[in-house]
């Protein structure tokens, strides 16, 4: 299976951070970027505003956009409790960027920005878009206390971005900064394989030691706890979005023994994978 997939969730011990507020002007509830080969399908309905941003391929949307094609540069913004329903045919290989949203000022942000909901809308394929998304992606790369209004304040140049692309108007340029970058993005270029810290800590150019403590200080948890995360939130991904056996998912994120991914998922999340794995295809057949 030939599948790409960084995700950055807000909360790295929930499945899904599929939360809505009206505490907080903008909170980014979770976001990424993906690549699938094989066919894909998805029928849910979410708390919080989701967006999918296309980049390579086709997505054909039955719900609620009347069945219609996204091709690369287009874009869909799906509201909060609105059944959604897409399907992304085998042969075609698809990638796109995605984050998931909500808050009280979601509405005056997106109305400003002329960014109507359930309609595919076409800012048109730019490398901007793109970086906007990879600059949102590095607020969770510094688990802080400043995580929340950095991550709203990095969508918020990216929905606005966004806007201007479809009103016609020039976007500005991304910024991109951060002290464990590469080694971030090799975690998630690297989530089926043995991650060893001390490769991590050599892409940094820094010893093992003051790695682990950059990262801790960074991220607010050790390196080998964040990889865990990484490789567990991937596999409730694939869990999500395929019919592979638990075997084979835990294969796919690095683990030969079924038997430890159980107790290390069990761990972390409170249930089983099998349990996980059940309770959404139940989700799944209630929305159909």
């Amino acid at each position: 299976m030939d599948m790409i997939n960084k995700s950055y969730y807000r909360i790295l011990t929930d499945t899904d951070n599929n939360f809505t507020t009206d505490q907080t002007f903008i909170r980014v509830n979770c976001t990424g970027h993906s690549f699938y080969s094989e066919e894909v399908r998805a029928s849910t309905s979410r708390h919080d505003y989701y967006l999918i941003y296309l980049y390579q391929g086709e997505l054909t949307v039955n719900q609620p956009a009347q069945t219609r094609r996204l091709l690369p540069g287009d874009m869909i913004l799906f509201q909060p409790e609105c059944n959604f329903d897409y399907v992304k045919p085998a042969g075609i290989d698809m990638e796109y960027y995605w984050v998931h949203f909500t808050g009280y000022g979601t509405t005056e942000l997106l109305n400003q920005c002329d960014i109507e909901t359930n309609r595919i809308l076409t800012p048109g394929k730019h490398e901007c878009i793109c970086d906007k998304f990879l600059h949102l992606f590095e607020s969770f790369l510094t688990r802080d206390k400043f995580l929340d209004v950095e991550a709203a304040q990095r969508l918020g140049a990216l929905i606005i971005s966004i806007g201007k692309y479809i009103s016609g108007q020039i976007a500005d340029e991304p910024q991109h900064s951060d002290k464990i970058c590469k080694s971030i993005s090799f975690i998630h270029d690297h989530i089926s394989g043995e991650i060893k810290v001390s490769s991590l800590a050599s892409i940094e150019h820094m010893s093992l030691s003051h790695y682990r403590a950059v990262f801790h200080q960074v991220m607010g948890l050790s390196p080998k706890e964040y990889i865990t995360l990484s490789k567990l939130n991937y596999s409730c991904e694939l869990m999500r979005q395929t019919e592979l056996s638990i075997k084979e998912i835990a294969v796919l994120v690095g683990y030969d023994d079924p038997q430890y991914y159980n107790r290390i998922f069990k761990k972390y999340f409170g249930l089983t994978p099998s349990l996980y794995k059940g309770r959404k295809k139940s989700l799944h057949h209630l929305k159909k």
